[in-house]
């Protein structure tokens, strides 16, 4: 009998237990964001990611984002709206032969975090950071390679500094809400710049140096041409009295 009640109690904590973990496993589950895996082939592109397809997940859109989402074997994206599933994941985009030209992440259809392209050489173009599908802070720009511009953004727009590299010097710009407030130009740049501002004043001085001396020596000249007539008259005068 002792055996029988020790055998239920087992038996009985037992099913409790497989209860309990069961109904946690079920919680978990629940609580993750489930996603599937999609590969879209078109003509010379192919694009892996993901979609969010949890039916539970409510997601009011905002107007001024942009929404990437999936639907009749399709990417689309629009501006404060969406009408098919989400991108929710990393984000590959291949073109020709597998080349990679473009790689990130989405987060319920927006772009987020460190997104990089490439050019159809495989050189780096773009390292941007993103944040609710918009570019914000530090963002870099490249020409075949070689870095060409470094800017800071907010919201999407250019906002602090900019760094733009010409000739191997660094041009640096001040941006307020996308508007250009100050540009600052290398201090090398700047002296050359006072030096040829300083030649060309000296410049100036003298070829106004030079005018004045040529108006002077004019007038003198004019004078004395005016006197020896004066003089000539007075001699001829002077001969034709009796």
């Amino acid at each position: 009998m002792s055996s029988y009640k020790l055998n239920t109690k087992l038996l009985s904590r037992f099913i409790f237990g497989g209860i309990f973990i069961t109904l946690t496993i079920s919680s978990i589950s629940a609580q993750k964001k489930p996603t599937r895996s999609i590969v879209i082939q078109s003509n010379d592109t192919l694009v892996e990611t993901s979609v969010l397809i949890s039916k539970e997940l409510q997601i009011k859109p905002v107007s001024i984002y942009e929404y990437h989402w999936f639907a009749f074997d399709k990417i689309r994206a629009n501006q404060g709206s969406f009408s098919g599933q989400l991108l929710h994941g990393k984000y590959k985009l291949y073109v020709g032969d597998y080349l990679l030209i473009e790689e990130g992440e989405f987060t319920k259809g927006l772009k987020s975090g460190v997104w990089k392209q490439w050019d159809s050489s495989g050189r780096l173009t773009a390292i941007l950071q993103m944040k609710n599908g918009q570019k914000e802070g530090l963002c870099k720009f490249y020409k075949e390679g070689i870095l060409i511009k470094e800017a800071n953004f907010r919201n999407g727009i250019q906002q602090g500094k900019t760094v733009v590299y010409e000739g191997g010097e660094a041009v640096k710009l001040f941006y307020k809400n996308g508007l250009l407030q100050e540009k600052q130009e290398p201090k090398e740049k700047k002296d050359k710049k006072g030096v040829l501002k300083k030649v060309k004043s000296l410049f100036t001085k003298k070829q106004d140096t030079l005018k004045e001396n040529k108006k002077e020596e004019k007038v003198e000249e004019e004078k004395k041409d005016k006197s020896g007539q004066a003089k000539r008259n007075h001699e001829r005068h002077q001969r034709q009295q009796p």
